[in-house]
């Protein structure tokens, strides 16, 4: 599951309905890399820009949180 912390560009009030706390399930093919998008199942996160820690990314206008069930 990928959980939505922040939504730095839009905050909080993303145009497509998508704000913070939203979550996603599926199935992650690679892990979170700096310059490349993410995905996890047909979500898909703009290009990732930081790694934060083992669990935690930034994106060019997003934090998102990945939790293992």
């Amino acid at each position: 599951m990928i959980t939505k912390l922040t939504d730095d560009e839009f905050n909080g009030n993303h145009p497509n309905g998508i704000n913070v706390g939203y979550n996603r399930f599926g199935e992650m093919y690679d892990p979170p890399t700096v310059g490349d998008c993410f995905y996890l199942g047909s979500f898909k996160t703009s290009i990732v820009t930081e790694i934060i820690d083992k669990n935690t990314f930034r994106t060019e206008n997003s934090t998102y949180k990945i939790e293992y069930l």
